[in-house]
């Protein structure tokens, strides 16, 4: 599963082919929003195998036994929102929200502005959610870390280093802040072998990045900076572990 960029929004619109699934697909039309339609429940989990959606487009048609469906979508989707479309009066609409929508919109001609206000919304949450250093993106909900437009695959441990490293940046973190808050139950000496191993471990993983580098400046500690023409990567083998390092010592 992949979700890429902090500006795309990814749609899963469930309704069968037809007129309206034309039309819901053109209020959709927006720079950075990609829908994927599905014909009914069957198709969406499908297309879960494939991409994670930020919001889920229900068409009553689809949807023969919404409390079901409604409750499935919301188990794997918990973030995800959930808009039920043509859900008829306001007491269906309200039954529809208290088993898993977010929103219910019934058939009123209205029903395209409420699908924009639902991109607004889902375009506010994501700002929040992921993070760019360059061309070096973290999605804070997710664990999730791209660069260059390609996922990266982080420990749990690298990730921790990186999360601190985004929420201090522009600033520097200095090595003992860095083992405080991953590894504060080791000795000052592993601590320190501990933060430039992984470092290092990042910068390998993050050496596809064509606009910044991890640096290190012994006075303020580590931090992002512009990726240069010199910059390369250096295999470098330290008490039988192996250590890759971006330029700078660290």
């Amino acid at each position: 599963m992949i979700r890429i960029g902090t500006d795309r929004i990814a749609v899963a619109l469930v309704a069968p082919r037809g007129q309206f699934a034309l039309m819901v697909e053109k209020e959709l039309r927006e720079p950075g929003v990609v829908t994927m339609r599905c014909d009914d429940h069957a198709g969406l989990q499908n297309a879960l195998d494939d991409e994670l959606p930020d919001i889920v487009v229900v068409d009553e048609t689809s949807c023969p036994t919404p409390v079901g469906q409604l409750q499935a979508i919301r188990a794997q989707l918990p973030i995800a929102q959930i808009v039920h479309l043509r859900a008829g009066d306001a007491a269906r609409c309200n039954t529809l929200i208290e088993w898993g929508a977010d929103d219910a919109i019934d058939r009123s001609p209205a029903w395209p502005i409420r699908i924009r206000s639902v991109l607004r919304r889902a375009r506010a949450i994501k700002s929040l959610e992921q993070t760019a250093i360059g061309d070096v993106i973290l999605d804070h909900r997710t664990r999730q870390v791209w660069c260059s437009g390609e996922e990266t695959r982080l420990t749990r441990l690298e990730f921790e280093v990186l999360h601190l490293l985004f929420k201090s940046a522009p600033c520097a973190v200095r090595t003992e802040c860095i083992a405080a808050a991953v590894w504060k139950d080791r000795s000052e000496r592993q601590q320190r072998t501990l933060v430039q191993t992984y470092v290092c471990y990042l910068r390998q993983k993050l050496a596809s990045s064509e606009s910044v580098a991890l640096r290190f400046c012994k006075v303020r500690g580590y931090y992002f900076g512009p990726r240069r023409k010199a910059d390369r990567s250096i295999s470098i083998e330290r008490a039988g572990v192996r250590m890759y390092a971006n330029g700078d010592a660290g």
